[in-house]
């Protein structure tokens, strides 16, 4: 909620009104708002009984009243050059216009002007809250079928990142649960991928308890009950529905209820209770007639027309205005350069053309000599990724098949010479034993380091079942926990292509044992359509800052970032100190 810092806003009473919203007392908040219209009001404080006259109407529903009024809110606040608020009402208005259509093109300026803004001046809070609603504008469109689905979704993808990144900096809950709530809708609805999309429910849920926020504890309940539809758990889908409905929600109550009662009736259908699943639907039907949506979205259109009118008159004045003023001065400033430059010219133009010609052959020597080097450089990495698996090879079968073979052999010799035991007294078998113990220990020892050097792409195994492999060894009880999230990746992949992936993501894992002091490690592998493969390695560990990156052992973030690109892909690391690190690579197939 925005709060005015001005003495005459304390006298208006805007926490009485702010409290009055968020009980669900919309009704009584208007009523005193009405009044306050009435008085001799500052511009900047009638931007705020605006802005809440808009908040009331859109707990209400009633969308074109809330659009109308944070329209006006937007306009006083511009006035006063209060810029920030300007740029949160921006994002309002942006989410009314996508309740209405979304496919609109006008409530994606607004939100990314609110992002432009909020970048500039490092407003994080607002940067985080900007980008979420942007990634489900981009969500919305590809669910309703509007352009390129595959690529929505990826924009999607990309701006919930960006609105993860910033809220860890603002460290915002509210943001944070509307976040999980675009991903829960993103892999519940787009990608299919229930068991994530129940994930991050737990953890919305997990929240919204903490907070004692009744309306997102029942948004949660309503979003798992949709996982469970996908799931084809229908009874628990319909017991989940059920809980919800009994919370004393304060806002958005027609259209969260509506959206409740039309999920029972869509799982009772589906369990054959189509008796309960017809009073379902027509208790949906009507609370959809109380908010009459399509007369609202006309009344919006109109007056979505109307700002926009204004907004180009006022333009097109102030413009008329600024070339009458400067239209004199311009005249005669150009007659004068005009006989100035024409002598000019024609003296530099020789030399400007002499000095194209030797900077072009500069280039063209440049970028000769940077191919080659670039192509020098990527044959040392293949170079150099061929001899370490080689060696890998090398040193895991010599373990396994010689000084495996003869540590058997030894342990089987020396179990002979103790067969004979009544020639062996009591301190002999006492050596024998320890003996024997130490030969096991050592042989178990070269098994487990023949089969940690051959881990990975070997044989048969594939990518993924590496991945889970080595995620389950490297995970230690109590200490650290690595969890792979797989989507797609039904068929193998290319035996060279899969090697060089585990190899990356080996790396990555162990720079996170080595460096991240993390507890928790989540390893995205989406493959889309079968056209290009997703990898996010994601810590909770301390950060670092990826500008300051040293190579050491193994492979080293620079060599993998360069293969990436290499291979026609992207390296990408978002990483703050002490808020953990997300690395995404993108290879094309």
């Amino acid at each position: 909620m925005l709060s005015s810092t001005t003495n005459y806003a304390q006298k208006l009473e805007f926490k009485k009104i702010d409290t009055l919203i968020e009980q669900g007392k919309n009704y009584s908040a208007l009523k005193i708002l009405e009044e306050y219209q009435k008085r001799n009001v500052s511009v900047y404080d009638l931007g705020q009984i605006y802005y809440y006259i808009a908040k009331a109407n859109d707990n209400e529903n009633h969308q074109d009243e809330a659009f109308k009024y944070f329209i006006k809110a937007r306009t006083q606040f511009i006035k006063t050059d209060s810029i920030e608020k300007a740029m949160w009402v921006n994002i309002d208005i942006g989410e009314s216009l996508g309740l209405v259509n979304s496919n609109s093109e006008t409530q994606f300026k607004y939100i990314k002007t609110s992002i432009d803004y909020a970048l500039k001046n490092k407003k994080y809070k607002l940067a985080a809250l900007a980008y979420q609603k942007y990634a489900m504008e981009f969500l919305f469109k590809a669910n309703d079928g509007f352009g390129n689905k595959k690529e929505l979704i990826k924009q999607g993808q990309l701006n919930l990142y960006k609105a993860k990144y910033y809220n860890s900096l603002a460290n915002d809950d509210a943001t944070l649960y509307n976040i999980y709530y675009s991903i829960i809708k993103l892999h519940n609805i787009l990608l299919h991928n229930q068991d994530s999309a129940l994930f991050y429910v737990e953890k919305s849920y997990a929240l919204a308890k903490l907070k004692n926020n009744t309306y997102d504890i029942f948004t949660s309940l309503v979003n798992k009950a949709e996982v469970y539809k996908h799931q084809k758990k229908h009874i628990k889908a319909i017991e989940v529905l059920k809980m919800a409905n009994e919370l004393p929600i304060a806002k958005y109550v027609n259209k969260s209820r509506s959206v409740n009662f039309l999920f029972l009736s869509g799982n009772y259908r589906r369990i054959g209770d189509y008796k309960n699943a017809y009073y379902a639907l027509d208790s949906c039907h009507i609370l959809l007639d109380k908010d009459n949506y399509d007369e609202q979205a006309v009344r919006m259109n109109e007056q979505e027309i109307r700002f926009k009118t204004q907004e180009k008159v006022i333009e097109n004045l102030s413009l008329k205005n600024k070339l009458q003023k400067t239209q004199l001065i311009t005249y005669s400033i150009l007659a004068l350069l005009f006989v100035g430059l024409l002598v000019g010219i024609l003296a530099l133009k020789n030399i400007s053309k002499k000095r194209k010609i030797t900077e072009q052959e500069k280039l063209i020597e440049t970028q000769k000599l940077e191919k080659t080097l670039k192509e020098q450089e990527l044959h040392q990495i293949d170079l150099m990724l061929e001899t370490q698996e080689k060696e890998r090879q090398n040193i895991a079968n010599e373990l396994h098949d010689n000084l495996g073979s003869m540590l058997a052999t030894l342990k089987l010799n020396f179990q002979n010479l103790k067969r004979n035991e009544d020639k062996i007294d009591v301190n002999d078998n006492l050596l024998y034993e320890k003996t024997d113990e130490l030969i096991e220990e050592t042989y178990q020892k070269v098994r487990n380091i023949a089969h940690l050097k051959n881990l990975g792409v070997i044989g048969n195994q594939g990518l993924l079942l590496s991945v889970k492999k080595m995620a389950e060894k490297m995970s230690v009880l109590e200490k650290i926990k690595f969890n792979v999230i797989p989507f797609g990746l039904e068929e193998r992949l290319e035996n060279k292509l899969e090697v060089t992936l585990f190899r990356m993501i080996q790396e990555l894992c162990t720079n996170i044992i080595k460096y991240a002091n993390a507890s928790e490690v989540n390893i995205y592998l989406t493959q889309n359509d079968g056209e290009d493969i997703n990898i996010m390695i994601e810590d909770n560990g301390k950060g670092f800052d990826p500008k300051k990156i040293i190579q050491k052992d193994g492979i080293g973030l620079p060599t993998i970032e360069r293969k990436v690109e290499q291979m026609g892909g992207t390296f990408n690391i978002d990483s703050v100190i002490s808020k953990g690190t997300t690395i995404i690579i993108d290879i094309p197939l």
